[in-house]
């Protein structure tokens, strides 16, 4: 009798463990899932700081005039900003945890404003001071492996190339209208699709290849 009650014993410790270290685990990934998208929410809010300051420096220039060298190192920093938030985002979205989550695709769609903003801009900018820029437009397909492949050549691109301007567009998100505008404007039918300098180009392209169209 008593060695089965110290079984028993035994065995509600162990349970008592167990559900404390699941709900432990519960409570550290929910606080670990909260700083990631915090985090994201910051550098988001950031970036749209960054754009509308580049917007009103760049209105004030073709009001008044003024330095194009200015803008030109404004320029790098908000791309570098908007690169790291896509892919602290890709990380999100890869882990499909948080794909379809309101918080994730209030995120998704800020970031997405963001880029296409920043794509407009540069091209205004390149009229305004005659900078010429590498503009990259990856239209890709979440969770697929060609799309997937192309944002590795292109991550590689970029660390031999820092100036250019990769902005990554996922061609079937309906939720925000601005993506079926670009998808219309470069009328694009497949993933991976990338536009290098208006240039189209389907499927998927290597690093060195890509090089060949950049000027």
């Amino acid at each position: 009798m008593v060695a089965e009650r110290y079984k028993k014993y035994l065995l509600g410790i162990a349970l008592i463990i167990t559900i404390f270290v699941f709900a432990a685990g519960l409570l550290v990934g929910s606080t670990f899932d909260t700083y990631q998208t915090d985090e994201l929410l910051l550098s988001v809010r950031q970036n749209e700081l960054e754009t509308q300051s580049f917007l009103v420096e760049q209105q004030f220039v073709d009001t008044f005039g003024g330095q194009c060298d200015s803008m030109t190192s404004r320029v790098e920093t908000v791309q570098k900003s908007i690169a790291e938030t896509g892919r602290k985002l890709t990380l999100l979205e890869n882990s499909l945890k948080y794909t379809g989550t309101d918080d994730f695709e209030y995120l998704k769609n800020k970031h997405l404003i963001s880029k296409v903003q920043l794509f407009t801009l540069l091209k205004n900018f390149e009229e305004t001071c005659g900078v010429n820029y590498d503009i990259i437009l990856f239209f890709y397909q979440v969770n697929h492996s060609k799309s997937i492949t192309q944002g590795f050549a292109l991550d590689e691109l970029t660390e031999k190339n820092p100036d250019i301007v990769i902005l990554s567009i996922d061609k079937d998100y309906e939720k925000e209208p601005l993506v079926s505008l670009l998808v219309a404007r470069y009328n694009i039918e497949k993933a991976p699709t990338l536009i290098i300098n208006d240039e189209k180009i389907e499927g998927f392209i290597s690093t060195e290849n890509i090089e060949n169209y950049i000027n």
